[in-house]
């Protein structure tokens, strides 16, 4: 996936100027950024919409993750994954289009067929679950669950679900069900957000972006769904997988919800507070994965999840001193972080007024294209989670100041602290 390189040479949800990049929106609301690169002899295009492994509703682990496979495939099956890829994260997934920059059309109509969100068939289905469940499986087998980990994470703390299946409740799915599921699962009003990349000219794209694009009836947005009544959470819960986890988890305050700036402030705190103290249980050479917008039961959470090494009582106990840890490191640690928040957002500014020198940084180590993909990927999810633009988060970030010091205190309250593990079977 695209995604996964990123941090080598973006810096992790570091924040771009708003001049290097020009914003449309389209008579439905659905904005585009259009970020050219001189030389570039690629076309990108990259929708962020709001289908994600925390989002999914009681019992619908990986649905949105499944609706993913069936959407990139929609138009014909896939084979070029260079060229035609997506990816389902915590809150959202990406749907990604590359090419040589004469295929621009057929990327914008690709996606304006992505976002209308076609009706599958049942073909379709058994052809993608079935994939679907090797890819997991796959990543089970290497220990790599820390994405889905925190789909079945999402099932306990938001429902109360002792045993999660990841996999075993796809097969038999009908394609009536995730139809009806697909059509609803834009939330929160917040629509696509869209990143052209690379080559392309503007006047011949914009027109077709507005007639392909921009005459789509975007779907009535739905509320994520909730419980009636807090649920019980378990401290211990299972899961049809073999890697087993430690999850540290807690609510976002509804001041901090509306947030970018202070959302990703929080999550950049949990992972240098969780690796104050050495010892973590955890395999040598593994990280926590860290989530400021996760979702569970409907409400946001900041969460940690660990891949522990086993399920061993004293494995268990280590994990739990390692967590109760983490709280006397925290207050400590929020002006140091506030000057690394700093200075990568510094260099991705940098880097976008200069793109062609990022590129030629990276062109070594990666494809061309692929640098181009990352930088675009990287900023559609930046404003995705920065709705009100990228130079008033520059301004925030310069202004903060001890009340919002003591909102991220807040958010990490002791008593509000959860934690649970999610165990094999």
């Amino acid at each position: 996936m695209l995604a996964t390189i990123l941090l080598a040479f973006a810096g992790a949800m570091a924040t771009p100027s708003d001049d290097a990049f020009e914003t449309i929106t389209l008579k439905n609301g659905i904005q585009v950024h259009l970020l050219p690169f001189e030389g570039s002899k690629h076309f990108a295009m990259f929708s962020i919409v709001p289908y994600g492994l925390t989002t999914d509703g009681e019992g619908k682990a990986q649905w949105s993750h499944l609706i993913e496979h069936l959407i990139a495939t929609s138009i014909q099956p896939t084979y070029d994954y260079q060229q035609i890829n997506a990816e389902t994260m915590f809150d959202c997934m990406h749907l990604d289009f590359v090419r040589e920059a004469e295929h621009w059309r057929e990327g914008v109509e690709r996606h304006a067929t992505w976002l209308a969100v076609p009706k599958f068939s049942q073909e379709d289905m058994d052809r993608e679950v079935p994939r679907v469940i090797d890819e997991v499986a796959g990543l089970d087998a290497q220990g790599m669950t820390a994405k889905f980990a925190l789909a079945a994470w999402s099932q306990v703390a938001g429902w109360g679900t002792k045993d999660v299946s990841m996999n075993e409740h796809l097969r038999g799915l009908k394609a009536e069900a995730i139809n009806e599921y697909a059509s609803g699962r834009l939330f929160d009003g917040h629509p696509a957000q869209i990143v052209v990349a690379g080559a392309f000219d503007r006047e011949s794209l914009v027109p077709v972006l507005e007639e392909k694009i921009g005459s789509l009836e975007l779907a009535e947005p739905q509320p994520l769904e909730a419980p009636k009544e807090e649920p019980e959470l378990p401290e211990i819960a299972s899961w049809d997988l073999a890697t087993p986890h430690y999850f540290m988890f807690w609510p976002v305050p509804t001041e901090l919800r509306s947030d970018g700036l202070l959302l990703d402030l929080a999550r950049l705190l949990a992972y240098t507070a969780w690796m104050q103290r050495p010892g973590a249980p955890v395999p040598e050479g593994t990280y926590p994965a860290i989530e400021s917008r996760a979702y569970a039961g409907g409400r946001m959470h900041l969460v940690i999840s660990v891949k522990i090494n086993d399920a061993s009582p004293e494995t268990l106990a280590a994990a739990k001193a390692h967590g109760e840890a983490f709280g006397v490191a925290m207050p400590k640690i929020i002006p140091r972080t506030y000057v690394m928040m700093g200075k990568q957002t510094a260099m991705t500014v940098q880097q976008l007024r200069d793109p062609e020198a990022t590129l030629a940084r990276s062109v070594d180590r990666y494809p061309r294209r692929m640098i181009e993909g990352n930088l675009a990927v990287q900023l559609g999810l930046t404003l995705f989670h920065t709705p009100e633009g990228l130079e008033k988060r520059i301004e925030r970030l310069q202004g903060l100041g001890e009340k919002d010091r003591d909102l991220l205190l807040e958010l990490f309250d002791p008593k509000t602290r959860r934690e649970v593990f999610v165990l094999p079977r």
